[in-house]
């Protein structure tokens, strides 16, 4: 597979320097688009990621952080997190159709809605995080999110003004139970909503900030990555077994005060046992956006479309000084003013 691979794109290159008749109008605007993307997404990236190894190499040496005395840490925080989350979740529909008074259908569709929020949360959260905040910031916030989240449930089952009156086996025939107040329901609103952010600053996070530990260069390193994914994923399952069994049956049968106030202590302990260990945690300084080199283009597009073409290629911004440079191409001629040496 890999010799055909670089046999293909050895004939590709052939074909590309030897025929240029033979090109077709796809492959010019493909290669047009890269040329513009690459040059920008240089020009923004480059710079804050030699910046950013700089400053990873001088801040903290590679031998004395990272490695696999940070799993206690890192694993600790995701079995506590992942039994505390599980426990929270699993049980929920019992909760709102016993203790909210709310029809199994009602119940339901709020938490595919907010399950649906809380997947989607993570695509903006890995974004911030890999871009501004860092994955360390993003896991902190995150678990701080899910403390308050699961606080405030814990004292809807336990203060009976935060919930409605219970409803009797004779109220529920006649459809006389009473419904949530807007306080009551704003104050659930709220408990998923901190779930959301919790969510989208640790999943996406928490296990590409373990596998930022290792050196993953060479047969040891990828040896030793994939040996902290076994380890995360066991831990993981095993809390996640311990979570739908006995926190279900506490909540269920013992009280759902003690069950969701037990939850939040193990994200409490999540939250500290991932704060221990910040003194050997190996960081990735955040590099930047990845799209701002594509807006980039199109803005320096808009504001110098009245200028005309460069007729000497050396006039324009290739990004890195390299010997083989780019040539421009007729098509989209609009988009070869956007490398012009001018200030946009």
């Amino acid at each position: 597979m890999a010799m055909t691979e670089q046999r293909t794109g050895a004939q590709a290159l052939q074909l590309y320097e030897s025929a240029p008749s033979r090109r077709n109008e796809r492959f010019a605007i493909i290669h047009h688009f890269n040329l513009c993307f690459a040059t920008f997404g240089r020009a923004a990236g480059n710079e804050k990621a030699e910046a950013a190894d700089e400053k990873t190499k001088d801040e903290e040496p590679r031998t004395t952080t990272g490695g696999w005395k940070t799993m206690p840490f890192i694993i600790g925080n995701e079995a506590c997190e992942k039994l505390a989350v599980a426990g929270l979740g699993s049980n929920m529909v019992v909760y709102l159709v016993t203790k909210y008074n709310m029809k199994k259908v009602a119940a339901t569709n709020m938490l595919n809605i907010f399950s649906g929020t809380t997947s989607l949360a993570t695509l903006p959260g890995a974004f911030f995080a890999d871009s501004y905040l860092g994955r360390f910031r993003a896991i902190i916030i995150g678990c701080l999110s899910y403390i308050l989240g699961m606080s405030i449930l814990t004292a809807t089952a336990i203060i009976p003004g935060l919930r409605p009156s219970a409803c009797s086996a004779i109220e529920k025939n006649l459809k006389r139970c009473e419904r949530a107040s807007t306080r009551q329901f704003a104050l659930l609103v709220l408990v998923f909503a901190f779930k959301a952010i919790g969510s989208a600053g640790v999943r996406p996070s928490n296990m590409a900030f373990g596998a930022d530990q290792f050196e993953q260069e060479g047969t040891k390193g990828k040896r030793l990555v994939q040996s902290f994914f076994n380890w995360y994923y066991f831990c993981s399952s095993v809390a996640l077994i311990v979570s739908l069994t006995v926190i279900v049956y506490i909540q269920s049968n013992v009280s759902w005060g003690i069950g969701f106030g037990i939850c939040t202590v193990f994200m409490l302990i999540a939250t500290g046992c991932f704060l221990l260990g910040r003194r050997v945690y190996r960081h990735e300084v955040p590099r930047g956006s990845a799209f701002t080199g594509f807006a980039q283009v199109i803005v320096a597009s808009i504001r110098k479309r009245n200028l005309p073409p460069p007729s000497d290629s050396s006039q324009l911004y290739h990004g890195e000084q390299t010997d083989s440079k780019p040539i421009p191409t007729d098509q989209f001629r609009l988009m070869n003013t956007t490398r012009l040496y001018i200030g946009y």
